[in-house]
């Protein structure tokens, strides 16, 4: 087993555990907002949103901007920063004792699985090595059932079929055949050793031995560092803010947009609300905390514009979308700039102005920050 993989599944796990958390927080509002949620005191305000441009949220008494000009950032890294890395990073490239036999529900196991539809392998729907919990539907129930019947080295025929509305045509409306192999039921964790085999697989080649696997690691965070310079700049830029109450249109608008986008989302999961808030034990507070968070970055970066009299204009727009895509792995050779809009609508469910928007103060912010510990 390849431990990448096995890193690989995990982050996929997180990562879905966090989209999912944002449409539980879409979807609930969508349900029962309208009489019990509004009557929070923490949601007194208008209904109204001023699309991408200033308003005093401040001046409303909707919240207290903190600091947010010459914020000081470190991009440094310590020794103690790379230990901690390092530590994470044999913890998640863990391996297992490799077990045979049949595995029951509640069993990590190893799959190879290849999708098949109209007579051609989809390599989107196809993988190896994937570590997955029996009887969790990390992927389909018919996995899942296919697994409880099998015995490590088998292959196994599994028919999955996706509703016509499903939001990737190669597979809409189809029922596909994927080949299903369980290699092996995971036993206990083998810890992972710091070799010079180990470093130079982990960095693809980049550093060769453990004797420069300090330098490596402390370079990467660096790199990570440097590259998260807006985003960091930003979120301590919304954390400084005191909020005494959230704009109902702005937690609206916010839940709205997501709930559509992350629909799609659930049904590519191919489970319900009712079961992503069980398969990730949220409650309705939590997703409520995931609107206030969208409306709260809104707010603060309207409000910041209207004390700074910022104006993103028509030029600066178009310019902030068409990076924001590229950076999204959209391929924009051949599109107008209204296809390329209509793109960020599907990917987003929101609309590109308000998004960019938010982008262009981020740009602001973390461009008047005092950066230190640069190389």
């Amino acid at each position: 087993m390849s431990g990448n993989n096995s890193n690989k599944n995990n982050e996929n796990k997180k990562t879905r555990a966090i989209i999912i958390s944002a449409v539980a927080g879409v979807v609930v509002i969508g349900i029962c907002a309208g009489l019990a949620i509004w009557m929070n005191g923490n949601y007194r305000g208008g209904k109204d949103v001023t699309v991408a441009a200033a308003y005093d949220y401040e001046d409303g008494g909707y919240l207290t901007l903190g600091d947010y000009n010459g914020l000081e950032i470190n991009v440094g890294v310590t020794d103690d920063d790379v230990d901690a890395e390092i530590e994470s990073i044999l913890e998640t490239e863990e391996t297992y004792e490799q077990k045979l036999g049949k595995p029951i529900s509640g069993d990590n196991v190893n799959i190879d699985y290849t999708a098949f539809a109209d007579g051609q392998a989809i390599d989107d729907y196809s993988d190896k090595d994937d570590i997955v919990t029996v009887g969790e539907e990390d992927y389909y129930a018919e996995f899942d059932s296919a697994l409880l019947e099998m015995t490590t080295g088998e292959i196994k025929n599994v028919d999955v079929s996706f509703p016509a509305d499903y939001d990737d045509e190669i597979v809409a409306g189809k029922t596909v055949n994927f080949e299903l192999k369980l290699n092996y039921i995971c036993g206990n964790v083998i810890p992972t050793q710091l070799t010079d085999e180990f470093v130079t697989k982990y960095s693809e080649g980049e550093c060769t031995s453990v004797a420069g696997f300090n330098e490596y690691i402390k370079n990467t965070l660096y790199q990570d560092n440097v590259d998260s310079i807006e985003d960091t700049v930003w979120q301590t830029a919304v954390e400084n803010v005191n909020v005494d109450k959230y704009h109902r249109g702005e937690v609206n608008t916010a839940f709205e947009e997501e709930k559509n986008n992350y629909k799609n989302i659930s049904e590519l999961i191919g489970t319900t609300y009712e079961g992503i808030l069980e398969e990730f034990d949220m409650t309705e507070d939590d997703v409520e905390e995931i609107a206030e968070e969208v409306a709260l970055e809104r707010m603060t970066a309207k409000t910041i514009a209207a004390k700074e009299n910022l104006v993103m204009d028509e030029e600066t727009y178009k310019n902030l979308l068409t990076e924001y895509m590229q950076d999204d792995d959209t391929d924009l050779t051949s599109m107008t700039f209204e296809e390329i809009e209509e793109s960020y609508r599907e990917t987003y469910s929101g609309e590109p102005r308000e998004g960019m928007f938010v982008e262009f103060i981020k740009k602001y912010v973390s461009n008047n920050a005092n950066v230190t510990g640069m190389r």
